[in-house]
């Protein structure tokens, strides 16, 4: 299999809500042998489908952690929410990533992509996790206070 139907199969197992440990398995397997051969896209889609399930797979995590900081100018902002909150709905935690998710959507919050969820479901994501990111957070806030009306107030 390629990346992207790995990808797509974890996507469309959690879509579905079909918990099949012994796809998952084959799953993480795959992937981590191929893991930087994801794009963007694929790792957040896995690590998405992943946390759907509470499925803390640490290798799985370890390695789409580390091909997502290599990648992570390639990012979206709907990968950046995704992926930040499927680290933390899984309580995993690792440094490197969460900064380097934290960087990239400070230099890309003014753009129009940032949906009034994405910003709240990144801001959640950074904010569950022990390193408390100054400079994002002033970021988001100010982000969040020129999107207000977004939000339904």
């Amino acid at each position: 299999m390629r990346s992207q139907e790995l990808s797509m199969t974890a996507w469309s197992s959690a879509t579905w809500q079909y918990l099949h440990m012994p796809l998952l398995y084959a799953i993480s397997s795959a992937a981590q042998i191929m893991i930087m051969d994801f794009s963007s896209q694929e790792l957040c889609n896995t690590v998405w489908a992943f946390a759907t399930f509470a499925c803390a797979d640490a290798p799985l995590l370890e390695s789409i952690a580390s091909a997502a900081s290599r990648r992570i100018l390639d990012f979206a902002p709907q990968g950046l929410a995704g992926t930040a909150w499927s680290f933390a709905a899984l309580a995993f935690e690792d440094r490197p990533l969460l900064a380097a998710l934290s960087a990239r959507a400070v230099n890309t919050l003014q753009g129009p992509e940032w949906t009034p969820q994405g910003l709240a479901t990144i801001a959640w994501a950074v904010a569950s996790g022990a390193v408390v990111d100054g400079p994002f957070m002033a970021a988001i806030s100010a982000r969040s206070v020129q999107s207000i009306s977004a939000f339904g107030a």
